[in-house]
């Protein structure tokens, strides 16, 4: 099973709860791969935090990023304070789950799609990492198309469409 972080390597960002999740999901038995890339995630402080089964990829560019999502069954984001992760949709648009901390906004929890542990709790991080990969049916095709119903350029457009149209109105 291959799980994806992308953030950058710092302190908000959880890694210090998420490598410790991980080792704890390999010691449970799962065979699983863990691949993070952002910004200083191929730094030395980074890097020594790393062990088997854990891969970093360094800043990537955004077909770089694209091809990592769709390698991966499901992305994992640890963080500590997030306004508006957009890599969550990201990752539910190429039609894999996620795992994320409870700073998450309410608006990017897709029912199906999005598992929330506590933010700082590594058991609770392991124990969700382990039940995602445990789990033998998942459509992807239908968390994708949520996705889009939510957020795809022409349901943007027609809510911003309809927010000038009331500013106007009411000027």
């Amino acid at each position: 099973f291959r799980f994806c972080c992308l953030a950058s390597f710092w302190p908000l960002k959880g890694y210090d709860v998420l490598i410790p999740a991980f080792r704890q999901l390999l010691a449970s038995g799962v065979n699983a791969e863990l691949h993070i890339a952002g910004r200083d995630t191929d730094s030395e402080a980074c890097c020594s935090m790393l062990s088997d089964g854990i891969f970093s990829h360094g800043l990537l560019d955004k077909k770089a990023v694209r091809a990592l999502l769709y390698q991966s069954d499901a992305l994992v984001l640890a963080s500590r304070s997030e306004v508006q992760p957009l890599v969550l949709l990201e990752a539910m648009s190429t039609g894999i789950p996620v795992i994320a901390t409870d700073c998450i906004p309410q608006s990017l929890r897709i029912e199906g799609g999005c598992t929330i542990v506590p933010v700082d709790d590594v058991e609770a991080m392991a124990g969700a990492m382990k039940s995602v990969s445990q789990k033998s049916s998942f459509d992807g095709k239908i968390l994708s198309e949520k996705v889009n119903q939510m957020a795809s350029p022409e349901v943007i457009g027609q809510k911003l469409s309809a927010l000038f149209t009331d500013i106007l109105v009411s000027a």
